[in-house]
């Protein structure tokens, strides 16, 4: 999934789902590859038996923020701040949605404020600077 390759990737947490189907890394991981080929429908069910099974995990609940992002923004909010907050490789991308889900909310501001944070921090990021010309 790291390198880009995410129908392989999407066959091998498949595959890890039916030998353990409590494989929480293969949910949360498979979700976000839904999410990135804008299948958010098979996504979020993915995503939220990860969070029954593993409530405290960044990746978790930066996967069911993610996967929600566009059905129920207000929600995907609650699982993105609380990713966000937690420690982990996951910290800046947890905020960048967390960003987007203020956006979807129609509350610009808020994204702004956020992805400007990450962007200083991150000031050769055009994924940021996109999302800020989008407001």
């Amino acid at each position: 999934m790291q390198m880009g390759r995410d129908a392989d990737a999407m066959e091998l947490w498949h595959r890890a789902i039916q030998i353990d189907e409590r494989c929480v890394k293969a949910l949360a991981d498979l979700s976000i590859v839904y999410v990135r080929s804008g299948q958010f429908s098979a996504a979020a069910p993915l995503a939220m038996r990860a969070v029954l099974l593993s409530p405290y995990s960044q990746l978790v609940q930066m996967a069911a923020g993610m996967s929600m992002i566009f059905s129920d923004a207000r929600l995907a909010l609650e699982h993105l701040k609380k990713a966000a907050a937690m420690p982990g490789i996951n910290k800046d991308e947890a905020a960048f949605f967390v960003g987007l889900a203020h956006k979807q909310l129609g509350e610009l501001q808020q994204a702004r404020d956020i992805w400007e944070a990450l962007l200083s921090e991150n000031p050769e990021d055009d994924r940021l600077r996109k999302a800020l010309d989008s407001l």
